[in-house]
């Protein structure tokens, strides 16, 4: 299936918990999703389909709980226009896996704040 926003297509912000992002479909949006403002995925995203974004694919924001890892599978895409994932503030130690294409027109990874990637 898809899931599709002109802002989001999922957004997890205000002290919302969500237990899970797992995609084997289409996640669009301006950014496709977005973790911030206190939000918590208590286990992680995990791609095997599309998340794109016409400007960030994945971010994480302001400062996130993201307490599992995010991983794309094989087959999977996470791509933005102008980000593929960015890390944008201070947050938990986060851990990517990835056998498939991850794609930003700027770049593919953006990490600032502190972030601690592994």
């Amino acid at each position: 299936g898809t899931i599709a926003g002109g802002q989001y297509g999922i957004a997890v912000q205000g002290n919302a918990t969500l237990g899970s992002i797992l995609n084997a479909g289409s996640i669009l949006g301006a950014t496709a999703i977005y973790v911030g403002d206190g939000g918590t995925i208590v286990n992680g995203i995990t791609n095997s389909g599309l998340i794109s974004g016409a400007n960030v694919g994945i971010t994480l924001d302001n400062p996130i709980h993201l307490l599992g890892d995010i991983v794309n599978s094989v087959g999977g895409t996470i791509s933005g226009g102008v980000t593929g994932i960015k890390f944008a503030a201070r947050g938990t130690d986060i851990s990517i896996s990835n056998s498939g294409l991850i794609y930003g027109g700027y770049a593919a990874l953006h990490l600032s704040n502190s972030y601690q990637l592994s």
